[in-house]
């Protein structure tokens, strides 16, 4: 990992791409066991069970950092998040609602627009909020995603509807979103040691890379914070305005992950045991990083 942290030391002036790097054959094989080296970190944002099933307490609307905007109007804020779900191939996306005007909403229901590689599970409970909302109140939608692939990152299209409730009945509204569903949405946080990582990275079960260049006015901390919580990396080591990260794949598979910043200049590197998704990795991780 020292080594890692070193080669990567002087960031160039970042062009705004990112490319694959071969497959490095390696004799060497991996020696610790994935038992050895892996503990699951606990959840970065705790949810309540709550709201599955649409009920909404009457709380402030607060950021947090596993947050991201998503639209708005003059009757709703929206943010949201995302998570795998645990025992299951999906991806779960949590809307967070707020009332910013002075009208009052119900029947709030939220649906996006199905594609080849994502399909929203309507079986599932938590897309529709039968609790009015009063201006103020805070409330929060579930979206289960079943994905055909998880190294394929997309933008889908959906749409929140409600009706605002008036003195002489209810009107009805909508809010349009496109809403990011990432690689990284898949990606577990798990803790590991320095020296196993170390360990990992000498082995042969991460041979694939990729990485990218950009610029960005973030902080490093403020990148080291978007990568952990929306990207579901666990920092591993952090050295000056250099870290090295660590999540796995559901099915297990390990995902190292360097960060480093030298004033606007940002480099991203990964190293998996598959192509394809370092490749998404990284452009995924590009993207939290930029996203405003």
């Amino acid at each position: 990992m020292d080594a890692w942290l070193r080669d990567e030391a002087n960031v160039p002036a970042a062009v705004e791409n990112s490319k694959p790097e071969k497959k490095t054959k390696k004799k060497k094989k991996l020696t610790v066991a994935r038992e050895a080296y892996e503990e699951t970190s606990g959840v970065c944002t705790p949810s309540n069970p709550n709201f599955d099933h649409g009920i909404s307490p009457k709380v402030s609307h607060c950021s947090t950092p596993g947050t991201t905007k998503l639209c708005s109007n003059s009757d709703l804020i929206v943010d949201f998040s995302s998570s795998p779900n645990p025992g299951s191939d999906e991806v779960v996306v949590k809307l967070g609602l707020l009332i910013p005007g002075p009208r009052r909403l119900k029947d709030i229901e939220a649906n996006v627009v199905d594609t080849l590689n994502a399909r929203m599970v309507r079986s599932e409970p938590g897309f529709v909020l039968p609790a009015s909302l009063s201006p103020g109140e805070h409330g929060e939608l579930s979206l289960h995603f079943a994905l055909g692939s998880k190294t394929l990152s997309q933008t889908l299209r959906g749409t929140i509807t409600y009706l605002v409730e008036e003195e002489d009945g209810s009107m009805p509204g909508k809010l349009d979103f496109r809403l990011p569903l990432r690689s990284t949405d898949s990606l577990l946080s798990v803790m590991i040691s320095k020296n196993d990582f170390s360990c990992l990275l000498a082995g042969g079960n991460v041979d694939f890379s990729a990485s990218a260049q950009f610029v960005s006015e973030y902080s490093f901390r403020d990148l080291l914070t978007k990568i952990t919580f929306v990207g579901h990396f666990s920092v591993v080591e952090e050295v000056g305005s250099a870290a090295s990260l660590y999540a796995t794949t559901t099915a297990g598979n390990p995902v190292c992950v360097l960060l480093k910043k030298n004033e606007e200049n940002v480099h991203i590197g990964c190293k998996t045991g598959d192509q394809k998704l370092a490749d998404v990795v990284v452009e995924d991780l590009k993207d939290i990083c930029t996203r405003r």
